[in-house]
């Protein structure tokens, strides 16, 4: 059982689990179908607390709902029989059946299966002999089940509907094979902030089984008016609520709901008098609407023709040609949903018919493949093209060809609204402007260090940034570097599995402790000793945080160009600090004081890791800080310390070593948590006051800057209807921490045994070294990565292993004397920067590691500093648009301010004309990762457009998410829950009932059961991290497989887009290949259940075409979803993706139709340097005022807005459209489009907290 439901009842809507009866009767008998709906039933209570209803007679309130959902089963009967149909021709031909072939007739037979009343009096009787409770309803078994149900009873449904009637007082709404939703209506009451009355006004008025909601007026619109009108009388609100202004001018047709009220207030139906169907013959299939058991019963009829065509025919003589995939993974992949080219091989005794024909149809592998692979692999016949088009492919469709389609009965037009510019406020003083934060020099960066490495490799790092770069698993990465060495090799996993593991643990005991001292201080009110201890966790924020608090602050040279870079509180340019060798030492008590990013950040004060070394050692050391904290945790009764210290040589890890990239961590995630998410919620709470959401004023939600910033957000959380948490806790899915080089030789030499004598003997070559500081002090005089490339991973120059990864080969290591020489090629007076063209990494001797996956720290040669931040005169700075030296990846430079003249095409593309350069636009989506169109001058009479559907490129994502719930639901033998069970029962972190110290508590809890044998017994805490950690890593597999296998499907769309303009993913753009790539510049928010990959998927694209030669740049979206770009009118909304122009009597998808717009604009900026007239606003006056702005200047880019247009609700003898302009783009009720800046910054999201100075992740 799912839950305990003690003396509770539980009534089922049995009709509820369709999916469940569809997939029982449809592949099983009758009998076997009726246990396996039982099974399933079973698995939510007992037969003393369930009752089960079943629907009898059609309900004639519902008759409208039943028309189409018979019209439904009458389509998917045609296709079934077409299906069949075509199954049954290619076995009388003896032709070899596909798997879609079956997928087809299985999907549109399973669309027309209807469980019938006689078949519910079967199940009825059969379990009415087992032993259950089960009566069949007059009618709907939601009516029976509303006017039974007793307020204490449980309803177990998956339809919503049971919310709007007023017994219901208890959901439970099953969403997966494990999981359900539990709705209590009190609660979503209080959630929603409205009354009974109001939830089932609002459950009437929208979409339901018995009406529909009115055109336009969804459940947000209904819901902003149902909650202004107050009234326990249902029938009264929903009288209100057709007599307000905005629902009287929408409901054209006088809709009533009469029937939801009889239904959901009155609870009563009328049944529908049965009538006789006519009776088919389970022979008959040429009837036009043949029943669910005919065409069942010819499908199964077709598989065993099939199977006995398999016995008599073998495969192999109805199909002499065997199918041989090229190139395939050397290792497999759980989730790889994206398959390599597909070769026919032919015998050499069979020859392929018409081969003359047919030798433009061969189909070759991604990257080539060898002479031999291509002279044994015979062309592909036409006959052998699959009929479906394949995914991620571009749709070619001629002009010309484009049929005129009758518009839709109902579509919504898009009208012209005069623009509206902004008026300047003269009486208000500007602000002054923010001076530019200097940028930092050489010798102000590169601080005396205490030996050359450090010196040397902090002048690498202000050169050239730093990458992190996944080169694989640890284990096969240490298994390569130490062959035939299995005892070593084991000892190297086990060891930095362990440190990765007591790190971790160690930050998650902090992370309890602080939350619950936060708690108290929170309940019992703050001291003034407590005030200094949160100053401690986090820097205090006031009103001036709010502006430049949430992004990075951006500087503006003399030219207008904006610099993006990383500034420090203290107004300087901050860059990573991830040196190799450590200058802090490790005696106890002393605290490295560094300013580092990513995951070796250390605060400071030190506070952070002095904390962390305390609860390690159980000793608080020698800061009178953490002694005091520590002190008071003991007097609130929060800490009881160990009874014994540990000593120093009994620790397995030294405190400082172990413990400093965690500390980095904590410190950033509570400054995220408090100094930067008090300004986020200042700004949430100040947007629901100015729509007067928020019953507070504004001085209520102001930030002081005379308290902690932990006191602030707290008291802007309690005013957030869903509080956040309010500490950051690490979950059972370890993080990546970073441990150098240094770091790890002192864990080998604490380990003792075979590694520290394989240490001592890897030293003794170059001198005697014997204790742990020789030992640290030598690897300070090798070269960086030394130790890396002889313990962890094989990354010499001289492996030929390497070969299996590109960025792995492209990894250096280089001594100290060649960094230097490297190094003074920067420090020549004449040196430029457009000569400059080294690539490579060169290691930092830093591993990035979760005792799972492996990446090296590293740094990127072919970028340099001084190019991204500008330190050089502008005449050396090589152009942003065309160069990849100041990276690829953080800016995209609009159209406008990059072709201003014809000179600018002309260097762009050299010896091209300006109608002869290829154009790609792209267009990001939510229910569409991206829609592009492109533009080929050898073919200008056709367009190409490509849609890539979210559903299609999350297919990895669905599969791992399968297996996840399936393996978190089961129990293994001897467990008394499952890990389902486990993480549905723990208290939760967020919300106004949250509690760290709750959730700590069951943590810490002890599983109980039958099975379990005293002392067995292990903690919540225990399992979970077996679970997520344990096993062999074997969920961390899983994950590894779904991030290659995400990454493949990335590299299948880009090799598409760049495959039409004539380029590939492993080749750089050839010089006569001119290719302009756009990509419109909307930022807009997921809202859906799925989170949305078009910003990930940009963030790789783009930096990948950078890195390949392509120019891309960004353009303004105004309109592109608004207008057609034949015609220039404006069109009308259909669906959310589907839009209809009347003018040309056709329908576009509007991502695609986005995309073209924007080619339009591409195409016009390249021949004439301006932007096409019908993409842009129009004044009252007939005025453009774009026009009247100077292009490329920031008053134009400021002078952009974007507002609402009218909407008006046509049918098909509506007016033609209003011509002209107009301002704004509402389609996109999620987006506010304004102009983008000169260069807009694309970011990856995440739910934790980030760290910008990383690299957008890269699956």
């Amino acid at each position: 059982m799912i839950q305990d439901l003690g003396v509770r009842k539980a009534r089922i809507d049995v009709l509820s689990f369709f999916c469940i009866i569809r997939n029982a009767y449809s592949r099983c008998k009758p009998e076997d179908a009726h246990k396996i709906l039982e099974r399933h039933l079973a698995r939510f209570g007992s037969k003393s607390n369930l009752v089960l209803y079943i629907d009898g007679q059609q309900a004639l309130e519902k008759e409208e709902t039943a028309r189409r959902r018979k019209e439904s089963r009458t389509v998917a009967a045609a296709k079934c029989m077409k299906s069949l149909q075509n199954l049954e021709d290619l076995i009388n031909q003896n032709s070899r059946p596909r798997k879609r072939h079956f997928s087809d007739a299985r999907s549109t037979l399973a669309a027309t299966f209807y469980w019938s009343l006689d078949d519910r009096r079967s199940f009825v009787k059969y379990m009415e002999d087992a032993g259950w409770c089960v009566q069949i309803c007059k009618t709907e078994a939601d009516v029976a089940i509303a006017v039974d149900c007793q307020p204490d009873d449980i309803v177990i449904s998956q339809d919503s509907d049971f919310l709007a009637y007023n017994t219901v007082s208890t959901l439970w709404r099953p969403v997966s094979k494990h999981v359900l939703l539990e709705y209590k209506l009190a609660n979503v009451c209080l959630a929603l902030q409205l009354s009974r009355a109001q939830l089932t006004a609002l459950a009437i008025v929208s979409c339901n089984d018995y009406n529909r909601n009115l055109y336009s007026l969804g459940p947000l619109t209904n819901y902003s008016l149902i909650k202004g009108i107050c009234s326990p009388d249902i029938e009264s609100i929903v009288t209100a609520y057709l007599g307000h202004v905005v629902v009287s001018n929408k409901n054209k047709e006088g809709q009533t709901f009469r029937i939801s009220i009889q239904v959901f207030v009155n609870k009563q139906q009328t049944p529908v008098p049965i009538q006789p169907a006519p009776v088919v013959s389970h022979d008959d299939t040429t009837t036009s609407n043949p029943s669910f058991e005919t065409l069942q019963s010819k499908f199964r009829s077709i598989c065993s023709r099939y199977e006995e065509m398999k016995k008599i025919h073998p495969l192999d003589s109805i199909c002499n040609r065997e199918i041989v995939r090229l190139k395939s993974s050397h290792t497999k992949n759980r989730y790889r949903t994206v398959e390599s080219p597909a070769f026919i091989r032919t015998p050499p005794r069979v020859q392929p018919a018409n081969e003359e024909n047919c030798a433009s149809l061969i189909l070759s592998p991604q990257g080539g493949s060898s002479l031999e692979e291509q002279e044994s692999h015979a062309p592909l016949p036409r006959t052998r093209i699959p009929n479906n088009r394949p995914r991620y492919s571009f749709k070619r469709i001629e002009h010309k060809k484009v049929k005129k389609r009758p518009p839709p009965p109902k579509m919504k037009q898009y009208t012209w609204k005069p623009h509206k510019e902004q008026d300047p406020k003269p009486d208000k003083a500007q602000p002054a402007p923010k001076p530019k934060a200097p940028l930092r020099t050489l010798e102000s960066f590169v601080e005396p260090a205490k030996t050359e490495k450090i010196g040397v490799i902090r002048s690498m790092r202000y050169q050239h940034p730093t990458s992190s770069l996944s080169i694989g698993t640890l284990a096969a990465n240490v298994k390569l570097a130490l062959e035939d060495e299995d005892s070593l090799q084991y000892e190297v996993v086990t060891v930095i599995e362990t440190a990765v593991m007591e790190a971790t643990r160690v930050k998650r005991q902090a992370q309890v402790l602080i939350g619950t001292f936060i708690e108290y201080v929170d309940r019992n009110g703050v001291t003034e000793e407590d005030r200094k201890h949160l100053d401690q966790f986090s820097p205090r924020v006031d009103m001036s945080n709010i502006k430049h608090d949430a992004d990075n602050p951006v500087e503006v040279d003399d030219d207008g160009d904006e610099v993006q870079g990383i500034i420090d509180d203290d107004g300087a340019e901050e860059v990573e600090d991830d040196e190799g060798e450590s200058e802090s030492s490790s005696k106890e008590g002393q605290s490295p004081v560094k300013n580092k990013k990513g995951g070796r950040a250390v605060t400071k004060s030190g506070f952070a890791l002095a904390f962390l070394c305390c609860l390690y050692t159980g000793a608080p050391r020698t800061r009178a800080d953490v002694c005091s904290f520590v002190d008071r945790l003991k007097h609130l009764g929060l800490y009881e310390p160990p009874p014994c210290p540990r000593a120093n040589n009994t620790m397995p890890f030294t405190p400082v070593d172990l413990l400093e990239s965690a500390a980095g961590q904590l410190e950033r995630e509570l400054k995220m948590m408090y100094k930067n998410g008090t300004c986020d919620v200042h700004k949430t709470l100040a947007a629901q006051l100015g729509k007067g959401l928020l019953a507070v004023s504004m001085a209520d939600i102001q930030i002081r800057g005379d308290v902690s910033a932990i006191e602030n957000y707290l008291a802007l959380n309690r005013h957030l209807t869903n509080p956040r948490r309010i500490i950051p806790i690490t979950s059972s899915d370890q993080p990546n921490l970073d441990f150098s080089e240094r770091e790890l030789a002192g864990f080998f030499y604490k380990r003792g045994g075979l590694l520290k004598k394989n240490l001592l003997d890897l030293a003794g070559k170059d001198g005697f070294f014997r204790t742990l500081p020789e030992i640290q002090i030598w690897i300070g005089t090798k070269t960086p990565g030394f130790f890396i490339n002889n313990y962890i991973a094989d990354i010499s120059s001289s492996s030929s292993k390497k070969a299996r990864s590109s960025s792995r080969a492209k990894i250096k290591l280089k001594s100290i004397a060649t960094l230097r020489e490297h190094l003074e090629q920067f420090d020549q007076p004449g040196f430029d920067p457009k000569s400059y063209n080294e690539d490579g990494y060169i290691s930092r001797g830093i591993v990035r590691t979760d005792g799972f996956g492996i990446q090296l720290l590293v740094f990127k040669l072919k970028e340099l500093q001084a190019v991204r931040y500008r330190r050089l005169s502008p005449d050396l700075l090589p152009e942003r648009i065309t160069s990849t030296l100041g990276g690829t990846d953080y800016f995209l430079t609009e159209i406008r301010n990059v072709i201003r003249t014809s000179d600018d095409v002309e260097r762009l593309f050299p010896g091209a004309k300006a109608k002869d350069v290829k154009i790609l636009t792209l267009d990001a989506g939510q229910a569409f990762v991206v829609g592009a169109y492109a533009y080929l001058p050898e073919d200008p009479h056709a367009h190409y457009n490509l849609a890539v559907n979210q559903k299609a490129a999350y297919q990895p994502a669905f599969r791992h998410r399968r297996w996840q719930e399936e393996e978190k639901g089961s129990k293994v033998e001897g467990q008394a829950q499952s890990i389902t069970d486990m993480e549905s029962r723990l208290p939760p972190l967020r919300g106004h009932s949250a509690s760290v110290a709750n959730y700590h508590k069951y943590l810490q809890t002890k599983e109980v059961g039958p099975h379990l044998v005293e002392g067995d017994e292990g903690t919540v805490e225990e399992r979970l991290l077996n679970f997520y950690g344990g096993r062999r890593h074997r969920f961390k597999k899983h994950q590894w497989d779904l991030r290659r296998a995400q990454k493949m499907e990335f590299q299948a769309i880009a090799a598409r887009l760049l495959g039409i303009v004539g380029g590939s993913l492993g080749e750089h753009r050839k010089p006569t290949n001119h290719v302009l790539i756009a990509v419109g510049l909307g930022q807009f928010k997921s809202t859906g259940r799925l989170s949305s990959l078009h910003s990930s998927f940009l963030d790789f694209f783009i930096p990948l075409a950078r890195s390949l030669g392509y120019i891309v740049v960004g353009i303004n979206e105004f309109y592109s979803s608004k207008k057609c770009p034949n015609c220039e009118k404006f069109v009308a909304q259909v669906t959310l993706r589907q839009l209809y122009c009347p003018h040309c009597q056709r329908f576009y998808h509007r991502d695609v139709m986005a995309a073209q717009n924007m080619m339009n604009v591409a195409q016009r900026h390249l021949e004439h340097q301006s932007r096409p007239r019908y993409l842009q606003p129009v004044a009252a006056d007939g005025r453009y005022p774009w026009e009247d702005k100077t292009v490329g200047s920031t008053s134009s880019a400021s002078g952009i807005s974007d507002s609402s247009n009218n909407a008006a609700i046509v049918t098909n003898d509506s007016p033609a459209m209003a011509s002209g302009s107009t301002s704004g783009s509402s389609a996109r009720t999620s987006t506010s489009i304004s102009s983008p800046p000169l260069f807009r910054k694309r970011r990856t999201h995440s739910d934790g907290p980030q760290d910008l100075s990383k690299k957008p992740r890269e699956f």
